[in-house]
């Protein structure tokens, strides 16, 4: 899952900490295919890169993830205001694996391959994502279960 910008790309699944100050849960439950698997829509956004930084929520923002127990599709828009920066930020698909509270994804569509770390609250109905490679930027993500 790849952020697309002008003239490069960065990861397009998220939280960060340290960006947007929250805490992934620790205490959620176990990631697997299967407990990641459904459609969310996007409840944050925020990245940090060379231009600046910038969080948002609905409605600036706006976004649908779906996953099956190995595929993943993406799509994520927002106004950023930053210099360079278009307002789709995520437009993806392709396949992923799980390892840990590790996600690495391959794009179909030949954008390169994205890892992060991610992490399910308790309550099973938001994935936090930490995209952590490749790094051009930091991108975030909370995504919300709708189904």
């Amino acid at each position: 899952m790849t952020l697309r910008r002008s003239t490069w790309t960065i990861p397009s699944l998220v939280v960060v900490a340290s960006a947007v100050g929250l805490a992934c849960s620790s205490t959620g439950p176990k990631l697997s295919p299967g407990s990641l698997a459904g459609s969310y829509t996007l409840a944050m956004v925020a990245f940090v890169n060379s231009s600046g930084s910038f969080s948002s929520s609905p409605p600036q923002a706006s976004g649908v993830l779906k996953l099956t127990k190995s595929t993943y599709k993406v799509l994520a828009e927002s106004d950023t205001g930053l210099k360079g920066v278009p307002d789709t930020l995520a437009s993806d698909s392709g396949t992923y694996v799980v390892r840990g509270s590790i996600l690495v994804e391959t794009s179909a569509t030949g954008q390169s391959a994205d890892t992060a770390t991610a992490s399910l609250r308790a309550n099973n109905d938001t994935l936090d994502l930490n995209v952590t490679a490749p790094a051009s930027a930091v991108a975030s993500y909370v995504w919300v279960r709708t189904q």
